[in-house]
Formats: C-alpha cells, structure tokens, sequence
C-alpha cells in the first residue's frame, strides 16, 4: 500500500463514520471502493503515520544529516526562514578536487590534500561553474528529501 492509498483509505473511512453518526464502517459502502475491515485500517494507519513521520523537520541541534537533505535555515539580518536543498559537510571528510572550492578550503599537512570546510553547502543543479555554495546564514532544521517524481 502506498502513503497515497493509506491516506485516502483514512479519509475514506472518516467520511463513512462522519455518514454513520460516528460508527465506524465494517462493510462496503456505496461510496467506498474499499471496505473498511481492521486490516486494512490498520495497514492505512501505520503507513501514513510512517509518512508524517519522515516528514518532520529534525532540528540541527539534535543530529546532523548524512547527504543531501532539505534545510530550514534563517537569515542573520531580517530572521527570513527559507528552504532549500542542502548538505552538510564535516570535517575532513570531502577533499577539494576541483577549483570550484576556493575560499573554502582547508589544508592537511599529514595527508598533503585540501578538504572542504565543514558546514552547510547549498546544493545547485542548474550551475555549470558551481555544484554547491556556503551557506552563511543560520540553518536551524532539515528532512529527508523526497523522492523523485517518476510519473504514473
């Protein structure tokens, strides 16, 4: 069952009690493609519950993503929330291959290689020149990213 389908047999289910004077529906109804027997409610529930969840922001300040993730990040200035597509870096943990790192590099002498600064990179798609950017504004909260619309 997808979160979709779980979703719609919720609210389905909450369209029959709504109908039936808060009794719950244990046969098919007219309007109902499905019926609502216990399995497949509890099926529904545990699937969109498990959607909420990996919806939720998780703040920075109880754990920091691997991979790129979508953040929350706030501005210094004007305190303007935005979102955008991100990754965090630690600290030697990805060498600076290419030019594009200027500015935000770190040298290690015991390995002789540049590595990026740990932080915050945006993470750009339509740039030639550039991959990722740092983010010097605050970011306070990230999620897991979708999943990629592949069409029916």
């Amino acid at each position: 069952m997808t979160n979709a389908k779980a979703i719609n047999v919720l609210l389905q289910e909450l369209q029959c009690i709504e109908r039936n004077d808060g009794v719950q529906c244990d046969r098919k109804c007219e309007s109902c493609d499905l019926v609502m027997d216990a399995a497949v409610l509890k099926d529904a529930y545990n699937m969109a519950i498990k959607a909420l969840e990996s919806q939720e922001w998780i703040p920075c300040s109880e754990k920091l993503p691997e991979g790129t993730v979508i953040v929350t990040a706030e501005t210094k200035t004007f305190k303007h929330k935005y979102v955008c597509e991100a990754v965090w870096i630690p600290r030697w943990t990805w060498k600076a291959e290419y030019d594009n790192w200027e500015d935000c590099t770190e040298y290690n002498e015991d390995e002789d290689e540049y590595y990026v600064l740990e932080g915050w990179y945006e993470r750009v798609h339509n740039w030639d020149e550039y991959s990722y950017v740092g983010i010097e504004d605050d970011v306070i909260a990230w999620m897991p990213l979708p999943k990629v619309y592949l069409g029916e």
